[in-house]
């Protein structure tokens, strides 16, 4: 009897009908999931990000996500469930790529603070020591000088 319960309640669930067509390429039907539910998946983003700028880029990323795997949603759970858990895995793993970005960003800033201080404090660089740095630096900065010729 619970398990016809259960059944019973995610057939009743509007949203699974609309992610089922959403899945199949229906635009009005994405739509409708997404005037449902972005301001829920904003505030979710909102919360891990703490940083408006970034929850709205993020809440991007997570409807572009689910449009791609729609497909995949099998009705198992409630489809607010299933979003949930697809926001918070997006989230997680964009909120890693800003924070590792952000990390190369200063260490690339301090590797660069300290290079000009060098400089500052020298009367003819030494290019031997002007190599050594470069070497130091994030690989993609690093071909600015393999590029100048």
């Amino acid at each position: 009897m619970t398990a016809q319960i259960l059944t019973t309640a995610y057939f009743d669930d509007p949203d699974v009908k609309l992610a089922q067509q959403a899945g199949q390429g229906d635009l009005n039907a994405f739509r409708k999931i997404y005037d449902r539910h972005h301001r829920r998946v904003y505030g979710l983003v909102l919360r891990l990000a703490g940083d408006f700028d970034m929850a709205n880029d993020v809440t991007q990323e997570v409807f572009i996500q689910l449009w791609k795997h729609l497909s995949s949603f099998r009705a198992e759970s409630k489809f607010s469930t299933w979003l949930h858990t697809v926001a918070t895995r997006v989230a997680i793993t964009e909120l890693r790529k800003q924070s590792r970005r952000i990390q190369q960003l200063q260490l690339a800033g301090d590797e660069q603070a300290h290079f000009e201080q060098q400089l500052v404090h020298s009367d003819c660089p030494d290019l031997g020591r002007l190599d050594g740095l470069i070497q130091r630096l994030p690989l993609q900065m690093r071909w600015v000088f393999c590029c100048i010729a």
